[in-house]
């Protein structure tokens, strides 16, 4: 019975480790529209009236790769907990930039 407890409890801790939650403002300082997504793979803003639009982030406690192109191609910067400018994404140089959003690896 305790294997299988520990079983369980490994394979929750995986899932939370590889998800990724994210809340992107239009504007600096969590300003204007937003946009909420979560997942474990990438999302695009295709169809979206959000794409190239992000300027401030909240992670939610994860870890989140924002790239310049559609299904997580191109360049691209990790913001994470502790990471600096989640208010405004202008100090990292990716203001109204990012097109799809997705994990950081392991």
């Amino acid at each position: 019975m305790f294997s299988l407890f520990v079983l369980a409890m490994a394979f929750y801790q995986c899932s939370i480790v590889n998800g990724w939650k994210a809340t992107l403002w239009e504007h600096p300082d969590f300003a204007g529209a937003k946009y909420e997504s979560e997942g474990s793979d990438c999302h695009n803003y295709v169809g979206n009236a959000f794409n190239d639009k992000a300027s401030s982030i909240d992670t939610h406690g994860t870890c989140v790769r924002l790239y310049y192109h559609h299904s997580c191609q191109g360049d691209y910067i990790e913001v994470f907990p502790g990471s600096l400018h989640h208010r405004d994404l202008s100090n990292l140089g990716f203001q109204d930039t990012a097109s799809s959003i997705g994990s950081c690896p392991q």
